[in-house]
């Protein structure tokens, strides 16, 4: 996260409304994707088909797994070298991260592939086997454009053309939303979405490789730059970034395998609409933690840990008020929020299972909040390691209640996952920063005004 140290001389309230603008409008476009999308799905192909469709995609969703965190650690290490004029280095590192990428990319598509056919294909009733296999292939092959068009565009962030990337990954939101309207509008199932989707995302993709080759000279596609020295360096820390990634898969898409398996496809519909209007909840206090990643890397390489201190006190008090409005919202407005996201579609909620997910989101956003101090610092390797075992841990207690408890045994699971979260990471963190609790129930203006004025 080092590519900031070129902006050094910028303030940091100026740097932290820019970071903020940069992501609003990249997460409204996605959360008016999903909002809009669900009740015109339902509309058109009904609970059950949805809910089949919603079953394959969150299986696919661990292809992008496949990435390996390569492109977050290529981002981190090519920066670094394009601050210090190592282009060469920079290029060597993109050419063997890509060989990373595409190689376990493609060993998920076949592992995937195989556990959908053998122990998914009882629970497909409503699209047709024949379809299965043509959709199957045509979203991983989408998924697999996904993973490429992002390996490239992590080149923008690490050339400190973060907006840029924010950009093009708005319109590529927006391309997927268009082919899904297309499909649905021309009466298309499963295999003609899947379709227009990848037509439009090779689109993007062709326009990332054009407008990469254009402005990064430096990038020369050359064999001899493949060196297993460099393969090896780049493992590493980029299997920390994929298990924190398969933290964030199995806390969001892994339990819509669990319903679908043990309660059946009937409560995919539901689960995925509650946890699509929590999703949106948390964007408003990620809007705080997203910006502060690389400020949290500058201070603590520069050892200025009493600044660090006061600015994760500030974000989480800010993130603390900004989740309490968030939850304070969808509970009293959940009625016409579930109404507008469904197209005026009836759906039955189960209230138990709603106030557990509004109180396990104002723990998540917590720490990670908190979380961004390790992760902008490169100090995650154990907090991907806690987060797949608190993931497990949160899985088993699903299992063993949602026979009694349905779908609240999810969010139970999601409240062991958080809490366990929330104590291993204020425990790391406060060592990192050589912090003390107590800190946070005092408040210093004028400790604060120095904060927002620091460079």
């Amino acid at each position: 996260m080092l590519q900031v140290t070129s902006l050094k001389n910028a303030s940091f309230l100026k740097r932290f409304f820019s970071g903020v603008g940069a992501t609003f409008i990249n997460q409204l476009t996605s959360l008016a994707n999903q909002f809009v999308s669900i009740g015109i799905f339902i509309s058109f192909w009904g609970e059950m088909y949805y809910a089949e469709w919603i079953l394959i995609y969150s299986y696919c969703q661990y292809l992008t797994m496949g990435d390996v965190g390569v492109s977050a650690t290529l981002s981190n290490k090519i920066a670094s070298f394009i601050e210090s004029k190592k282009t060469e280095e920079a290029n060597k590192w993109f050419i063997n991260g890509w060989i990373i990428s595409t190689f376990f990319s493609l060993i998920f598509f076949l592992i995937i592939f195989f556990i959908i056919l053998f122990f998914q294909k009882n629970n497909i009733k409503y699209i047709d086997q024949s379809e299965l296999y043509i959709f199957l292939s045509l979203l991983s092959i989408y998924l697999f454009i996904y993973i490429q068009s992002s390996l490239l565009s992590g080149i923008y962030s690490a050339s400190l053309q973060f907006t840029r990337q924010k950009n093009i990954d708005t319109f590529a939101k927006l391309f997927d939303f268009i082919a899904i309207l297309i499909s649905l509008n021309l009466g298309g199932k499963v295999i003609l979405t899947s379709a227009l989707l990848i037509l439009f995302r090779t689109i993007i993709f062709i326009f990332i490789i054009y407008d990469v080759k254009k402005r990064f000279h430096w990038i020369k596609l050359d064999v001899n730059y493949i060196q297993t020295s460099t393969i090896s360096a780049i493992i590493k820390p980029a299997f920390a970034n994929m298990f924190l990634n398969l933290g964030y898969l199995l806390y969001y898409n892994g339990p819509v395998i669990l319903v679908s398996n043990l309660l059946g496809n009937t409560y995919v519909p539901q689960y995925y609409a509650i946890i699509t209007i929590i999703r949106a909840a948390k964007q408003v206090p990620y809007l705080i933690t997203l910006p502060l990643y690389p400020e949290y890397a500058r201070l603590i390489e520069s050892k200025s840990l009493e600044l660090a201190r006061q600015m994760h006190r500030v974000a989480l008090r800010l993130t603390f008020i900004l989740a309490i409005v968030a939850i304070l919202f969808i509970f009293f407005f959940s009625d016409f929020v579930i109404k507008m996201l469904l197209q005026n579609n009836s759906l039955i909620i189960d209230r138990p299972f709603f106030i557990l997910c509004l109180v396990a989101l104002l723990l998540q956003s917590i720490w990670h909040a908190s979380s961004a101090v390790l992760v902008g610092s490169n100090n995650h390797i154990k907090l991907a390691y806690h987060f797949t075992l608190a993931s497990f841990l949160g899985y088993t207690v699903m299992i063993l209640s949602m026979e009694n408890l349905k779908l609240t045994s999810v969010s139970l699971g999601l409240l062991v996952i958080d809490i366990f979260m929330i104590l291993t990471i204020f425990y790391q963190v406060f060592i990192l920063l050589d912090e003390k609790l107590d800190n946070f129930f005092r408040f210093d203006l004028r400790k604060v005004n120095t904060l927002f004025k620091h460079d």
